[in-house]
C-alpha cells in the first residue's frame, strides 16, 4: 500500500481561500443581487439556519476538494508549481501510467505496423 504525505496547513489553507473567494463572489459586492433574484430569494427572508447550513456545506466541498487536488498532485510526482503546470499542459503525458505503459510496452515483443487491423 502506498502511503501519501500530505500537508495539512496547505490543504486548510487552499480550501479557506476557495471558500473565501466563493463569498466574495456571491457577496452584495459582486454578484448576489442577480444572484438572489435568479433562485428567488428574498432579502427579508428569514432562513438564517439555511444559509449558515450551505456556508458549511460549501467549506466542506472546499475542503474535500482541496484534499483531493493535493492527492492528485502528489500522485503525479509534481513537486513544484512549474512541474505541475509543465506536467498539466504538456503534450506527452507524464506521470506513474505513463512508466507503467512504457514498462509493460518494452516486456512484450514488438510487431511491426502492417496497416491492417488485428481486431476480431
Amino acid at each position: 500500500m502506498h502511503h501519501l504525505q500530505f500537508n495539512h496547513w496547505a490543504i486548510l489553507v487552499s480550501a479557506l481561500i476557495q471558500w473565501f473567494i466563493g463569498a466574495l463572489w456571491y457577496s452584495p459586492v459582486l454578484f448576489a443581487k442577480p444572484w438572489m433574484a435568479m433562485v428567488f430569494i428574498r432579502k427579508d427572508s428569514s432562513k438564517k439556519n439555511s444559509m449558515i447550513f450551505g456556508m458549511i456545506a460549501s467549506f466542506l466541498g472546499s475542503l474535500v476538494t482541496s484534499l483531493m487536488l493535493a492527492h492528485v498532485a502528489i500522485w503525479s510526482g509534481a513537486s513544484t508549481s512549474d512541474s505541475s503546470c509543465g506536467s498539466a499542459f504538456s503534450p506527452r503525458p507524464s506521470g506513474p501510467a505513463t512508466s507503467m505503459k512504457a514498462a509493460r510496452s518494452s516486456s512484450t515483443p514488438s510487431t511491426p505496423a502492417t496497416g491492417s487491423c488485428a481486431c476480431s
